[in-house]
């Protein structure tokens, strides 16, 4: 007698470098759940109780998110931005107290010299200000 093993995967798998899709013989081993990502509400709450960032902090970088997810939804760029990924932004946010240093480090570093651009226009849109307000 086996245990039966359950597995969740994010889909698509191709929003992970590196990700490929299972053979069918394995996959039919396992149990498979399809998420997707958190409800934004939900998101919000565990930024801000994994990180302790302000609420509002919390709200800018899930709509920001939510932004870049939707891009890759209409194929305007292949890069997604996860909820680990914005735990880490946060993070760093709360050392520099900036989004832009914060997200430099936890998200432009990683993307793909293809979307780099587009996705550091799409930052600088919309935090350039709240940053220099912080000053």
């Amino acid at each position: 007698y086996q245990k039966q093993r359950i597995l969740s995967f994010i889909y698509p798998q191709q929003d992970y470098s590196g990700a490929k899709d299972f053979n069918r013989a394995l996959l039919s081993r396992f149990a498979v759940v399809k998420t997707d990502y958190p409800d934004p509400k939900v998101e919000e709450t565990i930024l801000i109780s994994r990180t302790g960032i302000d609420k509002s902090t919390a709200q800018k970088m899930v709509s920001f998110a939510i932004a870049i997810r939707l891009n890759k939804a209409k194929d305007k760029s292949s890069f997604v931005l996860s909820t680990r990924e914005l735990l880490l932004w946060a993070t760093f946010y709360k050392v520099f107290k900036k989004f832009l240093p914060a997200a430099e480090i936890a998200i432009l570093n990683k993307i793909s010299s293809d979307d780099y651009e587009s996705i550091k226009d799409l930052l600088t849109l919309q935090f350039k200000a709240l940053d220099e307000k912080q000053i």
